[in-house]
């Protein structure tokens, strides 16, 4: 990849895509974008679309100016959310996944009028096919949403839940996402649940949010939420770390190689007792930042096979020049 000049070096926030890259400078305030552009996820010239661009130019943004507050990539599409409470779309939209109403892709970033306007916007995320936003007095919004006769609901649809229920915070997987609320439930919806990944203790798909009882029962309150492909990682406000769903590659941290339907206690290794700061689900593969700034991961990846237990990462051996410091971490 061609390297950014100094001036454009300040990265501050970057999200990947199925086959593609966005990334936000800070000074000057730019958005660069890499690899395959076949469906216009670059958000520029579409010169060669049959091949990855290995260069990191500009998204097209259509004036100049804009500030992106952040940013989020499906598996061919993508959203900005700018300081003004507007969002931005462009790629694939064979699925209605832009929330646009339509299924003609897009070519360069547009504004997408996904939620009336006197809402603020607080937070946008997608994988795969899935979108969803939380706004900031707590509502959510998913798209496309199948219908039950196969057809797609192609614009953004309120999800209900319970009276005074607040969503604080999204993640989607493959077809499946979890909301958290402010009170630290967790509620789960989606057509894919052939591995448990709704934590519900069936197979049964949700078209609707449903709670996940077990948590609520034993008494955790959970302070964040991440999902892989097709299993969930959460941490409780008390550091405790639960997963459940796909565990086939190991991924859940359970010392097996079966999935579990409802969530599940993880337990390190008795050396362990520092608190966890942060979680990370991977396609196949789960990490959890500890406060002594060590990460211990699990499951299996480019680097890891079939790890079914938590294990620390040795990052001296990947990173040139690793200094034994880490400050944060987006994805894996």
């Amino acid at each position: 990849m061609k390297d950014l000049s100094q001036s454009d070096s300040d990265i501050q926030y970057i999200q990947l895509g199925g086959t593609h890259t966005v990334a936000i400078s800070s000074n000057p305030h730019k958005i660069y974008s890499w690899g395959w552009n076949d469906y216009f996820q670059l958000g520029r010239e579409n010169q060669y679309p049959d091949k990855m661009s290995q260069s990191a130019n500009q998204v097209h943004l259509p004036y100049a100016g804009l500030k992106i507050k952040t940013a989020t990539c499906g598996e061919d599409h993508n959203f900005l959310l700018d300081y003004d409470n507007n969002i931005w779309c462009w790629g694939l939209n064979n699925k209605g996944q832009l929330g646009l109403g339509h299924r003609s892709n897009i070519e360069y970033p547009i504004r997408a009028e996904l939620v009336p306007k006197h809402l603020k916007i607080k937070d946008i995320k997608s994988k795969y096919h899935t979108n969803c936003l939380i706004t900031e007095c707590g509502k959510a919004f998913i798209w496309p949403k199948q219908k039950p006769d196969g057809d797609y609901v192609l614009k953004p649809t309120e999800l209900l839940f319970p009276l005074k229920t607040l969503i604080v915070s999204i993640s989607c997987g493959f077809q499946f996402t979890c909301f958290l609320t402010n009170n630290g439930l967790v509620y789960t919806m989606g057509l894919e649940n052939d591995h448990g990944q709704l934590g519900l203790g069936d197979i049964a798909p949700r078209n609707t949010p449903t709670l996940i009882d077990s948590l609520k029962n034993a008494g955790e309150k959970m302070g964040t939420i991440e999902c892989g492909f097709a299993h969930v990682i959460a941490k409780s406000s008390l550091g405790k770390v639960f997963t459940w769903g796909w565990g086939e590659k190991g991924q859940l941290g359970h010392g097996k190689f079966t999935n579990e339907l409802a969530p599940r206690f993880v337990v390190f290794n008795s050396v362990i007792k520092k608190k966890v700061l942060q979680i990370q689900a991977g396609f196949k593969c789960s990490m959890v930042l500890l406060e002594n700034k060590k990460i211990l991961w699990w499951g299996s990846n480019g680097s890891i096979l079939q790890q079914n237990t938590p294990k620390e990462l040795n990052l001296a051996s990947k990173v040139k020049n690793y200094l034994g410091i880490i400050i944060f971490f987006f994805f894996f």
